[in-house]
């Protein structure tokens, strides 16, 4: 059996983060419990390393680094009962001497940073280097789509433009549009790649140790649908109506650009406008951009339930995988 991976996480008691832990922890790669989850405010490698030769026999340790005003917090509590070992450290302030001593001996660093963090993952990037982390997977975790359309990927190309500047080893991710997020764009006829949020980490155990995905883009989904096909399918398992009227443009609040609700209600409705209208958010779109599909490289999948058990289950009171959105 090859070494263990060793893996940091960032961000690991967000939405996203959670899955990814959750998918690591429980993964048929047997990642052991190591975990540091990271998160606060606001030519590339030629040579495979070792540690990827043989996935599927190789386990996985995973670290979590969370900033010391939430080390004590309920979320970060909940993973040191799992097992999980937490480091203190703030992504904004901390130090190049504090970066190495908390990335030390890890072979991964993914992060699930939230919005307000994204640009500090390149106060990361040079103990990263120096560290030798062998795969970086940068904050991400969206839909696909070009450069110049959405604020928010923008912040994440510049994170990514800045690793591959100095030569770090990175896989982006990508997942597509949540099954559990129900607003609708446009006239809700164009194809979206979808993901269970209880896939995301599962999916993610595999891409990063994978050498096919080194220094590649990854589209991770589950199923593809219209929004008017969900709509129908919802009607169909329920067997009554529930439309609701079609999400209206709320590009609005731009008078003050430090208004963060007004931030993310513009970015929000750029994501919408390019999977709604612009018909980024599919697997042949990806493949276009350069994305490996997920469903390519994993035939046999990661036990995704369809949408219509999602639905069903919905329906009889079971729990649908995340958190209410608010």
């Amino acid at each position: 059996m090859a070494a263990p991976i060793k893996v940091g996480v960032l961000g690991a008691t967000g939405r996203t983060g959670e899955t990814i832990v959750d998918g690591l922890v429980g993964s048929e790669t047997k990642y052991v419990r190591d975990l540091s989850s990271l998160f606060t405010y606001p030519p590339f490698t030629k040579h495979i390393p070792s540690i990827y030769l043989n996935p599927n026999t190789t386990t996985q340790e995973v670290t979590v680094l969370t900033r010391p005003s939430s080390i004590d917090n309920d979320e970060v509590k909940a993973l040191k009962a799992r097992g999980l070992r937490t480091v203190a450290l703030d992504l904004a302030t901390g130090t190049k001497a504090e970066f190495l001593q908390a990335l030390e001996g890890l072979d991964v660093l993914v992060s699930a940073v939230s919005y307000k963090a994204l640009a500090d993952q390149q106060r990361l990037l040079e103990a990263i280097k120096e560290a030798g982390i062998k795969r970086f997977v940068p904050c991400f975790w969206g839909t696909p789509a070009p450069r110049g359309e959405q604020h928010l990927l923008d912040v994440k190309f510049d994170v990514l433009d800045a690793a591959q500047a100095i030569d770090i080893p990175y896989t982006v991710i990508n997942v597509g549009w949540w099954t559990q997020m129900p607003d609708i764009p446009g006239d809700g006829n164009v194809p979206n790649a979808l993901s269970d949020v209880r896939d995301i980490g599962k999916y993610a155990a595999k891409i990063i140790a994978d050498p096919r995905t080194l220094n590649k883009f990854v589209l991770s989904y589950s199923e593809v649908f219209t929004f008017n096909q969900i709509y129908d399918l919802m009607d169909e398992v329920s067997v009554e109506s529930i439309r609701t009227p079609l999400a209206e443009a709320k590009e609005k609040l731009k008078k003050d650009p430090t208004d963060f609700s007004a931030q993310w209600a513009l970015m929000f409705n750029q994501y919408l406008d390019s999977w709604g209208l612009r018909g980024h958010n599919t697997p042949q779109y990806a493949k276009y951009l350069g994305y490996l599909d997920v469903q390519d490289l994993y035939p046999e999948g990661v036990g995704s339930k369809p949408l219509r058990t999602l639905f069903q289950e919905v329906l009889e009171g079971k729990p649908s995988g995340i958190r209410a959105m608010k």
